[in-house]
Protein backbone atom coordinates (compact mmCIF):
# COMPACT_ATOMS: atom_id res chain seq x y z
CA UNK A 1 0.00 0.00 0.00
CA UNK A 2 1.00 3.35 -0.61
CA UNK A 3 -0.12 6.37 1.34
CA UNK A 4 1.85 8.79 -1.38
CA UNK A 5 0.16 7.38 -4.62
CA UNK A 6 -3.51 6.30 -3.02
CA UNK A 7 -5.96 5.52 -5.83
CA UNK A 8 -8.93 6.43 -6.23
CA UNK A 9 -10.51 3.04 -7.64
CA UNK A 10 -13.76 3.29 -9.34
CA UNK A 11 -15.90 -0.28 -9.64
CA UNK A 12 -16.27 -0.60 -13.93
CA UNK A 13 -20.30 -1.48 -14.40
CA UNK A 14 -21.52 -0.98 -10.49
CA UNK A 15 -24.24 -3.73 -9.57
CA UNK A 16 -26.19 -3.46 -6.28
CA UNK A 17 -24.90 -1.81 -3.60
CA UNK A 18 -21.35 -0.76 -5.16
CA UNK A 19 -23.72 1.34 -7.87
CA UNK A 20 -24.94 3.00 -5.04
CA UNK A 21 -21.35 3.44 -3.88
CA UNK A 22 -20.34 5.03 -6.83
CA UNK A 23 -22.54 7.71 -6.92
CA UNK A 24 -21.65 8.87 -3.27
CA UNK A 25 -17.89 8.81 -4.47
CA UNK A 26 -18.74 10.88 -7.34
CA UNK A 27 -21.05 13.49 -5.36
CA UNK A 28 -17.64 13.41 -2.77
CA UNK A 29 -15.73 14.89 -5.95
CA UNK A 30 -18.09 17.92 -6.68
CA UNK A 31 -16.63 21.18 -6.81
CA UNK A 32 -18.82 22.36 -3.38
CA UNK A 33 -16.30 19.76 -1.91
CA UNK A 34 -13.18 20.74 -3.29
CA UNK A 35 -11.18 20.34 -0.27
CA UNK A 36 -12.08 16.50 -0.37
CA UNK A 37 -9.09 15.50 -1.91
CA UNK A 38 -9.14 11.96 -2.26
CA UNK A 39 -13.18 10.46 -3.02
CA UNK A 40 -12.40 6.49 -2.05
CA UNK A 41 -15.74 4.19 -2.99
CA UNK A 42 -16.39 1.11 -0.49
CA UNK A 43 -13.94 0.44 2.49
CA UNK A 44 -13.60 -3.07 4.43
CA UNK A 45 -12.95 -3.85 7.98
CA UNK A 46 -10.10 -5.77 8.04
CA UNK A 47 -8.21 -7.39 10.51
CA UNK A 48 -4.72 -7.99 11.77
CA UNK A 49 -3.13 -9.25 14.58
CA UNK A 50 -1.61 -7.24 17.08
CA UNK A 51 0.13 -7.77 20.66
CA UNK A 52 -1.96 -11.13 20.61
CA UNK A 53 -5.26 -9.66 19.66
CA UNK A 54 -7.40 -8.39 16.66
CA UNK A 55 -7.29 -4.89 15.26
CA UNK A 56 -9.97 -3.43 13.51
CA UNK A 57 -9.47 -0.96 10.84
CA UNK A 58 -11.31 0.05 7.14
CA UNK A 59 -9.44 -0.20 4.11
CA UNK A 60 -10.35 0.60 0.50
CA UNK A 61 -9.25 -1.25 -2.85
CA UNK A 62 -6.15 0.16 -4.74
CA UNK A 63 -6.75 -2.04 -7.58
CA UNK A 64 -5.79 -5.79 -8.86
CA UNK A 65 -2.12 -7.07 -7.02
CA UNK A 66 -2.07 -4.05 -4.88
CA UNK A 67 -2.47 -4.21 -0.86
CA UNK A 68 -5.73 -2.50 0.66
CA UNK A 69 -5.12 1.17 2.12
CA UNK A 70 -5.52 1.88 5.65
CA UNK A 71 -8.16 4.78 5.90
CA UNK A 72 -7.29 5.38 9.59
CA UNK A 73 -6.17 9.09 9.79
CA UNK A 74 -2.42 9.62 9.06
CA UNK A 75 -0.41 12.26 8.06
CA UNK A 76 0.25 11.41 4.76
CA UNK A 77 -3.37 11.74 3.49
CA UNK A 78 -5.30 15.02 4.42
CA UNK A 79 -8.56 15.32 2.95
CA UNK A 80 -10.60 11.99 1.92
CA UNK A 81 -13.91 10.15 2.29
CA UNK A 82 -15.00 6.98 1.96
CA UNK A 83 -18.12 4.56 2.40
CA UNK A 84 -18.44 1.67 4.94
CA UNK A 85 -21.38 -0.52 3.86
CA UNK A 86 -23.07 -2.88 6.61
CA UNK A 87 -24.56 -6.01 6.71
CA UNK A 88 -26.45 -7.49 6.11
CA UNK A 89 -28.13 -5.68 3.02
CA UNK A 90 -32.11 -6.26 3.16
CA UNK A 91 -34.21 -7.79 0.28
CA UNK A 92 -37.31 -5.82 0.88
CA UNK A 93 -39.44 -6.42 -2.10
CA UNK A 94 -39.37 -8.91 -5.39
CA UNK A 95 -41.56 -7.75 -8.23
CA UNK A 96 -41.58 -9.17 -11.87
CA UNK A 97 -37.54 -9.73 -11.42
CA UNK A 98 -36.63 -6.42 -10.08
CA UNK A 99 -35.34 -7.19 -6.53
CA UNK A 100 -34.82 -4.04 -4.43
CA UNK A 101 -32.62 -3.92 -1.76
CA UNK A 102 -31.96 -1.66 1.38
CA UNK A 103 -28.88 -1.17 3.23
CA UNK A 104 -27.60 0.91 5.86
CA UNK A 105 -23.72 2.27 5.24
CA UNK A 106 -21.73 4.77 6.58
CA UNK A 107 -19.88 8.11 5.12
CA UNK A 108 -16.94 8.93 6.71
CA UNK A 109 -14.72 12.17 5.85
CA UNK A 110 -11.46 12.65 7.36
CA UNK A 111 -9.61 16.27 7.80
CA UNK A 112 -7.06 18.59 8.75
CA UNK A 113 -8.48 21.21 9.60
CA UNK A 114 -5.64 23.63 8.64
CA UNK A 115 -5.48 21.72 5.14
CA UNK A 116 -8.83 23.37 4.12
CA UNK A 117 -8.86 26.81 2.87
CA UNK A 118 -11.48 28.82 4.06
CA UNK A 119 -12.45 32.30 5.28
CA UNK A 120 -13.88 31.24 8.55
CA UNK A 121 -11.47 32.52 11.78
CA UNK A 122 -13.51 29.36 13.72
CA UNK A 123 -14.03 25.87 13.65
CA UNK A 124 -15.99 25.17 10.74
CA UNK A 125 -17.72 21.68 11.01
CA UNK A 126 -20.89 22.82 10.71
CA UNK A 127 -19.68 24.35 7.33
CA UNK A 128 -18.49 21.28 6.68
CA UNK A 129 -21.08 19.50 7.22
CA UNK A 130 -23.60 21.51 5.24
CA UNK A 131 -21.58 21.22 1.99
CA UNK A 132 -21.61 17.07 2.42
CA UNK A 133 -25.21 17.20 2.68
CA UNK A 134 -25.68 19.67 -0.05
CA UNK A 135 -23.92 17.14 -2.04
CA UNK A 136 -25.43 13.92 -0.84
CA UNK A 137 -29.06 15.63 -1.24
CA UNK A 138 -28.32 14.65 -5.00
CA UNK A 139 -28.29 11.13 -4.50
CA UNK A 140 -31.75 9.01 -4.61
CA UNK A 141 -33.11 6.85 -2.56
CA UNK A 142 -30.22 8.19 -0.07
CA UNK A 143 -31.83 9.04 3.78
CA UNK A 144 -29.71 10.46 6.33
CA UNK A 145 -30.16 9.32 9.41
CA UNK A 146 -27.50 10.40 11.85
CA UNK A 147 -24.65 12.49 11.83
CA UNK A 148 -20.95 12.24 14.16
CA UNK A 149 -18.54 15.10 14.49
CA UNK A 150 -16.50 13.20 16.89
CA UNK A 151 -13.81 11.27 15.61
CA UNK A 152 -13.77 8.11 17.82
CA UNK A 153 -17.19 8.10 17.39
CA UNK A 154 -16.53 8.23 13.24
CA UNK A 155 -14.43 4.80 13.68
CA UNK A 156 -16.42 3.69 16.92
CA UNK A 157 -17.36 0.22 14.17
CA UNK A 158 -13.03 -0.16 14.10
CA UNK A 159 -10.33 -0.63 16.80
CA UNK A 160 -10.04 3.25 17.69
CA UNK A 161 -7.16 2.54 19.96
CA UNK A 162 -5.21 2.27 16.42
CA UNK A 163 -5.80 5.91 15.55
CA UNK A 164 -3.20 7.67 17.28
CA UNK A 165 -3.38 10.33 20.37
CA UNK A 166 -1.99 12.53 17.31
CA UNK A 167 -5.05 12.39 15.37
CA UNK A 168 -7.60 12.91 18.11
CA UNK A 169 -6.75 16.53 18.14
CA UNK A 170 -7.95 19.94 17.51
CA UNK A 171 -5.42 19.64 14.22
CA UNK A 172 -8.03 16.52 12.66
CA UNK A 173 -11.53 16.36 12.57
CA UNK A 174 -13.86 13.60 10.82
CA UNK A 175 -17.96 13.07 9.98
CA UNK A 176 -19.40 10.23 9.55
CA UNK A 177 -23.17 10.26 7.97
CA UNK A 178 -25.09 7.51 8.82
CA UNK A 179 -27.66 6.24 5.91
CA UNK A 180 -30.13 4.48 4.44
CA UNK A 181 -29.84 3.60 0.96
CA UNK A 182 -31.95 1.64 -1.55
CA UNK A 183 -31.35 0.04 -4.38
CA UNK A 184 -32.42 -2.41 -7.48
CA UNK A 185 -30.95 -5.35 -9.38
CA UNK A 186 -32.64 -6.94 -12.23
CA UNK A 187 -33.19 -10.93 -10.82
CA UNK A 188 -34.48 -13.27 -13.05
CA UNK A 189 -34.51 -15.92 -10.36
CA UNK A 190 -37.03 -16.47 -8.11
CA UNK A 191 -36.18 -15.85 -4.33
CA UNK A 192 -35.44 -19.15 -2.86
CA UNK A 193 -33.54 -18.16 0.46
CA UNK A 194 -36.46 -15.78 2.37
Amino acid sequence: MSYTTPIQFEVANPVGVDEKVAEIQTALKTASLSWNEYSFGRAYKYVRMKDGGKVYYPAVYQGRGKDYLSTFPNDNMTNYSFVYVRSPQDLSSADEGIHTYEAKISIILVFQFAKITTNYDNRFIERLKYDVIEALKLIPDLIINQVFDDIEDCFADFSTEEVESQFISDQYGALRFDCDVRYQNECLIENTYA
